[in-house]
């Protein structure tokens, strides 16, 4: 099940959920695939997190990963996911050509997450920027219309990926070969890392020195 929003064009994705009891039917789809790898572990809050990778080669570690929630049936409501009243029944959406499973009546849920403008404000962080789990983490402190995320968007050189192909197969060679996806997504990773990881390290300690001085 996709957990997303549709705002007309981008579509902004947020996660994959999953019933914690079909793990081993989703571990058991990527067992001996070549480019795509299942691991399990983590958690989010009280939620543990499977995760699957994709990979150049199959002698080549994992690079890019999407996180897999694992939620528990029946599906209560929390901050960070959504109700079974709130998920089902599910809808079909259109992501980029391919049509997916996502929450049937998730309003409610984005409201509890995002606050009441949550459909024409974006919020701006991510695991390299403004973390959710670091001490110097602030929701607003990158926050700006809809409207205008989107345009900065585009005139950042942003263009929606090419519709796939009808095999998923090609889709994913596609990815994985030189000069795709995965080597441009490497070769910007090596570019950032140290700079990303200096400035996180610096916005948590001085959040760390603000706390001790309150």
């Amino acid at each position: 099940m996709l957990q997303a929003v549709h705002y007309s064009e981008p579509f902004v994705m947020e996660d994959l959920e999953c019933f914690e009891a079909d793990l081993h039917k989703i571990e058991a789809a990527f067992v001996g695939h070549p480019f795509l790898v299942f691991r399990q572990g983590g958690r989010w809050s009280c939620t543990p997190v499977a995760h699957v990778g994709i990979r150049a080669s199959p002698a080549s570690p994992s690079e890019l990963e999407l996180d897999i929630f694992l939620r528990e049936d029946p599906l209560c409501e929390m901050l960070d996911f959504p109700s079974a009243v709130e998920v089902f029944p599910l809808r079909r959406l259109n992501f980029h050509s391919l049509e997916v499973p996502a929450p049937g009546a998730p309003e409610p849920f984005l409201q509890r997450l995002y606050g009441s403008d949550w459909a024409s404000t974006v919020r701006v962080w991510s695991h390299d920027f403004n973390p959710f789990h670091s001490l110097a983490h602030n929701p607003e402190r990158v926050s700006v219309t809809l409207d205008a995320y989107q345009r900065q968007v585009a005139d950042a050189g942003y263009r929606p990926p090419a519709c796939p192909a009808a095999d998923p197969e090609t889709t994913l060679l596609a990815l994985v070969s030189d000069g795709g996806a995965l080597a441009a997504a490497r070769a910007a990773h090596e570019e950032t890392w140290l700079d990303k990881l200096k400035r996180r390290n610096g916005e948590q300690t001085h959040a760390r020195v603000q706390l001790k001085g309150v």
